[in-house]
């Protein structure tokens, strides 16, 4: 019993020293800086960085800023990790040292990066202040909990950059959130920051999680921080909370630059967004994937120069959820005259798997693997009274997924992947012989050939007598795009 009450209070003990331990390291607004209006903002570090590694950061948005503006580097966390336990004692230590000092705290923001935005935005969410003007998160988000309307008290800037390989991923998820449920309040954007990485929010020396998991940086770090100070003081002069205390000089050339940065993050996401469509687009009330469609009619020769003619085929596809993917089968429906108008009916399931894992630093949100179920091209061949002898692969749809993929990637994705990423060579598909061989297999199957190469090779499955179906395990174009910007091009290899 004596034990167990030492080790409580112990324990007690630990957690009023680690609590009380932290400390905020105040950064004077510039002594040049005498018009505009004053402004605070309170830092909070990634996991595994030190606070002080933001100094460079901290003074770059102070010169960026018009105005004048005190920064709080919030340091000596817990095993250098942000955490909820800490971050209310961190937040007031700047709070109350700002004030002894002098300086106005009627407006500040909060900024995090990484780690650093969660943890921040889990505690703003039941602790906020009138005095706290918006939040600033860079590599970081709005997580997806209790909901995926991105809906909070003040409004939130996320600041990724276009090389960030731990958050990119997604940050497009959340950019087409923030898109969906805010068109009229625009209070959550998202801008992506060109050729900056995650570990370019800091600086020194930075844990080896992050370099291995991020892309390697193209410029420099002081340049690094300039792009992303500019976007951040862009949002602090441009958001409803604190437009008015800016001249209109200032606000004018603020949105000016603000919709430079509007139109690049659309620019670059554009991609994305037609890739992800290709994935999962709901018409008329029912889920369906447009390359399901494509990948039929490339089972059936479609994309070949001399393919058979097709042109009285319709496909239709749906997707269903992983419960009911083994029960439903395709189909070929005719019509009243034969040979003509016939139509197949295609299935299909996306399976999100550890990539989906937000709390993995290889997260990617696209589908891991589309569980794909096809009509054999014999079966329809015969349907459409068409003669053809060649036969095509699984393997196939996927090397059109990723040409696909290429032919929108943007030329410095390209040139870059080309360059530095990891190519991946489709061999033939291994074909199971039972049902739930296939559906119950981990998917696609990557094998390490070198350095600079992996090999992907798909599951199949054939019915060729009774069901005369045709089952595949497919890369969707938008994985294969998300590959082409983020996971074949860490620093380090990727989790597969």
């Amino acid at each position: 019993m004596k034990t167990v009450l030492a080790f409580s209070l112990l324990v007690i003990v630990c957690h009023i020293q680690a609590t009380f331990s932290i400390k905020c390291e105040l950064f004077s607004p510039p002594e040049e800086k005498d018009g505009g209006p004053e402004m605070g903002m309170i830092f909070i570090p990634g996991a595994q960085i030190k606070g002080e590694a933001y100094a460079p950061l901290a003074l770059k948005l102070q010169s960026e800023f018009p105005g004048k503006l005190w920064i709080g580097l919030t340091e000596d966390w817990w095993v250098t990790m942000p955490n909820p336990i800490q971050i209310g004692p961190a937040i007031e230590a700047c709070f109350s040292d700002a004030e002894l000092a002098g300086y106005n705290t009627d407006s500040v923001f909060l900024a995090g990066h990484s780690l650093g935005g969660v943890v921040l935005e889990s505690y703003v969410s039941n602790h906020m202040k009138d005095n706290i003007m918006g939040l600033i998160l860079f590599g970081s988000y709005l997580p997806d909990l209790p909901s995926t309307n991105n809906t909070f008290p003040v409004p939130v800037l996320s600041a990724v950059g276009t090389l960030d390989g731990l958050t990119l991923s997604i940050a497009f998820r959340e950019y087409q959130e923030s898109r969906r449920y805010n068109e009229t309040r625009h209070d959550d954007p998202v801008f992506v920051v060109d050729d900056v990485n995650h570990a370019q929010v800091a600086s020194g020396e930075l844990p080896a999680h992050v370099i291995t998991h991020d892309i390697d940086p193209v410029i420099d770090l002081k340049s690094a921080h300039e792009r992303y100070a500019s976007t951040a003081v862009t949002f602090m002069i441009t958001t409803r909370t604190t437009r008015e205390q800016f001249s209109d000089d200032i606000l004018e050339k603020a949105e000016l630059k603000l919709e430079e940065i509007k139109e690049f993050t659309r620019d670059f996401f554009g991609p994305f967004t037609v890739m992800a469509i290709q994935e999962d687009l709901v018409e008329n009330g029912v889920r369906t994937s447009p390359w399901m469609v494509a990948a039929q009619f490339k089972l059936l020769g479609e994309f070949d120069v001399d393919g058979p003619d097709l042109t009285e085929l319709t496909v239709t596809n749906e997707l269903v959820p992983g419960s009911e993917i083994g029960g439903v089968k395709p189909k070929v429906i005719d019509s009243s005259i034969p040979c003509k108008n016939v139509t197949v009916t295609t299935f299909s399931h996306n399976i999100k798997g550890t990539f989906g894992n937000p709390l993995s630093h290889d997260a990617l949100v696209s589908t891991e693997v589309m569980k794909a179920k096809f009509k054999m091209a014999d079966d329809v061949f015969e349907h459409l009274c068409v003669e053809n002898e060649k036969r095509w692969q699984c393997k196939d749809i996927n090397e059109e997924a990723f040409k696909l993929a290429r032919g929108v990637a943007s030329d410095k994705a390209l040139e870059r992947y080309d360059a530095d990423g990891i190519q991946l060579v489709f061999t033939d598909d291994y074909e199971t012989w039972w049902g739930p061989g296939w559906e119950f297999d981990f998917g696609l199957k990557y094998t390490k050939v070198n350095e600079t190469h992996t090999n992907v090779t798909a599951t199949s499955l054939l019915a060729p007598t009774y069901f005369k179906t045709h089952y595949c395990d497919l890369m969707t174009p938008y994985r294969a795009l998300e590959w082409i910007y983020i996971g074949g091009v860490k620093h380090g290899p990727i989790e597969i």
